[in-house]
C-alpha cells in the first residue's frame, strides 16, 4: 500500500472516530452532553492574574472598618468541613420576597433571575438558601455525608449559597432543561460559581451539585470559572501571599490576618473579605 493510500485510509478512519463520538453525545441524555460539553470546553478556557509591584498604604484593621469608602463583607469566606464556621459566626441575614440570604447576594441574585427571564421567559426559584445550625442538622440527619455537609460545614449557613429551579426542573434534573444550562455556564457572569462541580468530589468534598450557587463576587467568580477551579483551589493555591495581582482592572491581594493589611492606593470600590483559612482577600477596583 503507498503512503498516500495509507494517509488517506488513516484520515477516513480519523473522520469515522469524530463521527462516532458525535453520534454517541447525540445518543446520550441531555445532562451528560451537557457534561461532557462542559468539561471539553473547559480544556480551552483560562483567565491569567498579572502580579504587579504597585503603591500601596498600610492600614490597620480598627481604621478600616471606621472608613465607610471600604465594605467588609463574607463573599470569599472558604466553607467546608477542614475550615468550619466558629460557634460564634453571625451572617448579614436578610430577607427578599420571603426568602432569607446574605445582603451581599441580592441584587446579583435579582440580576441573574432577571436575566433567566428575559431569555427563556422562565422564573428562577430559590428552594433552599440560609440555615441555621439546626435546621443545617436536621438536614443531615436525613441524608448522606457527601449529600449534605455536616453543621459548620455547610455554605448555607453563612447565607451566600442558594439551591435554584425552575418550574418542572430541580436537583440533578435542573441541567436538562436551557434556564439550568445557562446558570451553570452564565452565573459567573453575576458573581456566582456552582459550588460543586462534576469530578471534584475528591476536593470538594460533595458530589455534583449543578443546582447549588454559591456567590464569590466579581472577578473571582470568572477567574474560578475561566480555569475550572473549585473554590478550595482558588483560596488555598491560585494566589501567593502578600504579593498583589491584576485582573481586568482590579487589583487582588491575600494577606495575613493581622493588624495591619497593605491596602493598594489609587484604588476605589475595596473589599475586604476573611477567607476563613486564616487570611484575608483584598480586591480593589483601579481609578484609573
Amino acid at each position: 500500500m503507498t503512503r498516500k493510500k495509507i494517509a488517506i485510509l488513516s484520515l477516513i478512519c480519523l473522520l469515522l472516530f469524530f463521527i462516532i463520538i458525535i453520534v454517541s453525545l447525540l445518543a446520550i441524555k441531555s445532562d451528560y452532553r451537557f457534561i461532557i460539553s462542559e468539561k471539553l470546553a473547559s480544556l480551552s478556557r483560562s483567565a491569567d492574574c498579572e502580579i504587579v509591584d504597585i503603591q500601596y498604604v498600610e492600614r490597620s484593621l480598627d481604621d478600616l472598618y471606621g472608613d465607610s469608602s471600604v465594605k467588609f463583607d463574607d463573599s470569599l469566606l472558604l466553607i467546608n468541613s477542614s475550615y468550619m464556621l466558629s460557634n460564634e459566626y453571625v451572617p448579614d441575614i436578610v430577607s427578599y420576597k420571603d426568602v432569607l440570604m446574605s445582603g451581599t447576594i441580592v441584587d446579583s441574585y435579582v440580576s441573574l433571575a432577571d436575566s433567566v427571564m428575559e431569555k427563556y421567559g422562565k422564573s428562577l426559584y430559590i428552594i433552599s438558601s440560609y440555615r441555621t445550625a439546626e435546621e443545617q442538622e436536621d438536614i443531615v440527619n436525613q441524608k448522606e455525608e457527601d449529600v449534605a455537609a455536616k453543621v459548620g460545614a455547610s455554605e448555607h449557613q453563612s447565607g451566600l449559597a442558594l439551591d435554584v429551579y425552575v418550574s418542572g426542573y430541580s436537583g440533578k434534573a435542573f441541567i436538562k432543561c436551557e434556564e439550568g444550562r445557562y446558570v451553570n455556564t452564565h452565573c459567573y457572569e453575576y458573581g456566582f460559581i456552582i459550588r460543586y462541580p462534576y469530578g471534584e468530589k475528591s476536593i470538594t468534598g460533595i458530589t455534583y451539585e449543578p443546582w447549588h450557587i454559591r456567590y464569590v463576587g466579581y472577578p473571582h467568580a470568572e477567574l474560578i470559572y475561566m480555569n475550572s477551579l473549585t473554590l478550595e483551589e482558588y483560596i488555598t493555591s491560585f494566589f501567593k501571599d502578600n504579593v498583589f495581582y491584576e485582573y481586568d482592572n482590579y487589583i487582588i491581594s491575600r494577606q495575613k490576618e493581622s493588624v495591619t493589611l497593605m491596602i493598594p492606593e489609587d484604588c476605589k470600590n475595596i473589599v475586604i473579605s476573611p477567607d476563613n483559612t486564616g487570611y484575608y482577600i483584598i480586591t480593589a477596583e483601579k481609578n484609573s
